[in-house]
């Protein structure tokens, strides 16, 4: 069983990536459930989704001790660093956060590719996506793939995707 929590700030795309996610799992066959959490202010508070996939039945779909961490900003970095399982790991947005010592730690600089390659930096949660795909396989590309075409608005699937493909790189470079 895998245990994600993704975190960020408002407006980051935070909810939908654990959206996908668990539809990218049960899009591979799997079980897939995402629940997210907004703070205070909708746009700019603290963000998480909790996402847990398996292969058998999930009876709680909570992620308190996660085995990833996915983090988009300092402020949920430093909030969830400490619940992540010894033995997981942090995918972590180096561009926006202070990295801190952790055991298996993943530094990719998400908003920073996605504002300079793409010219949206709300795409950074896919960045992380197609990272977190290529490091552990826990939903394959092409689940991720059909997960945006089935959520995402039709006039921004083609700038997720792209996001996604860049993503899937940089996680199979740090992968070697």
């Amino acid at each position: 069983m895998s245990k994600i929590k993704i975190t960020g700030f408002g407006g980051q795309g935070v909810i939908l990536a654990g959206e996908l996610l668990a539809d990218a799992a049960i899009i591979d066959g799997k079980e897939g459930s995402a629940i997210g959490s907004y703070g205070s202010a909708a746009r700019g508070g603290l963000t998480s989704s909790e996402i847990v996939i398996s292969n058998d039945f999930i009876d709680a779909p909570f992620s308190e001790k996660p085995n990833v961490l996915i983090a988009l900003s300092q402020d949920g970095y430093d909030k969830f660093l400490s619940t992540v399982e010894k033995d997981g790991f942090v995918i972590a947005d180096s561009g926006m956060i202070k990295i801190k010592p952790f055991p298996r730690q993943y530094e990719i600089s998400a908003t920073n590719i996605a504002t300079l390659d793409l010219k949206s930096p709300v795409v950074a949660n896919m960045v992380m996506l197609g990272a977190l795909s290529a490091l552990t396989g826990v939903v394959s590309k092409k689940a991720l793939i059909n997960a945006v075409k089935d959520i995402v608005n039709e006039k921004f699937i083609e700038l997720n995707l792209k996001g996604i493909d860049i993503g899937f790189e940089k996680g199979r470079q740090l992968n070697q």
